[in-house]
């Protein structure tokens, strides 16, 4: 007959099981922790090896401006501020092109990376349409965005605004709305009149609240009063005014011509009378 087995004695053999079975899992515990610390030191070695290797470094003469009209390419390369031997494994995309915003000239800018050192900045400048002068030069967008100021060269090529000081407008500031469609309309109504009416035959624009716009002319600052609408009609009987002056040799006694009517023009000068046309 089996002899029936002491519950309440210790049963030696069942607790060196679960020695060993403790003993194994914890060593097995230790172990895989060493091997991951170690795996962790070695990917991380060859990681920083990596990021450092020679091939990946990347300097100013590795990156590829694309879409420069009027901005320099050294302004572009200095608002990336790229470190001194960079990795481009170490750069991202998005935090370039984010430095590139505080170029007003700029509208947006995509940066693509090509594998193993080149970084490529695409870049869409703003249109310029016209200076304003706001007691500084400023060139204006299309957007009406006062983008930068003036350089001497840009004053030759384009419509100088006066008058819009007291706007309050700064670099950066948008014009008002209204005030931006009425500089499009006039700037369109010049570009019809450039054969007899040339941009160097126009030495600047005037606004003012209460009149509207005026052109001064290069030859004896001739004042043109436009109004606030209309330029192309009204471009259409200055030509009228211009010919009838050559025809009978009065430019030079001509001061002012006022367009701001529907049918005629005022002339101001030094006649016996004042004269219409």
């Amino acid at each position: 007959m089996r002899k029936k087995r002491n519950r309440y004695r210790p049963d030696k053999a069942q607790r060196r099981k679960v020695i060993r079975y403790w003993f194994r899992a914890t060593f097995g515990f230790v172990f895989s922790l060493v091997a991951i610390i170690l795996l962790s030191a070695a990917l991380a070695h060859g990681y920083y090896a990596l990021v450092n290797a020679p091939w990946f470094r990347v300097g100013s003469e590795d990156v590829s401006i694309i879409g420069l009209k009027h901005v320099k390419a050294d302004e572009i390369l200095n608002s990336l501020m790229l470190p001194p031997q960079a990795s481009l494994l170490n750069l991202k995309a998005a935090e370039l092109a984010k430095r590139l915003e505080t170029l007003p000239w700029l509208e947006s800018s995509v940066i693509r990376f090509a594998l193993p050192n080149r970084i490529v900045v695409e870049v869409a400048e703003r249109d310029p349409l016209a200076l304003v002068h706001v007691g500084e030069l400023y060139l204006v967008d299309t957007d009406g965005r006062l983008i930068s100021r003036a350089t001497p060269d840009q004053k030759q090529n384009f419509l100088l605004v006066e008058g819009l000081s007291g706007l309050g407008l700064t670099e950066g500031s948008l014009l008002p709305r209204a005030t931006l469609r009425e500089i499009k309309e006039l700037l369109a109504a010049l570009e019809e009149a450039h054969a007899w009416l040339p941009r160097n035959a126009i030495l600047s624009c005037r606004w003012s609240a209460e009149t509207g716009y005026a052109l001064y002319t290069t030859h004896n600052s001739i004042c043109i009063q436009l109004g606030w609408d209309r330029f192309a009609p009204k471009f259409q009987h200055l030509r009228r005014v211009f010919e009838l002056l050559e025809e009978r040799q009065l430019w030079n006694v001509v001061i002012g011509i006022d367009l701001d009517y529907d049918d005629r023009a005022y002339l101001e000068g030094l006649f016996p009378f004042f004269k219409g046309a």
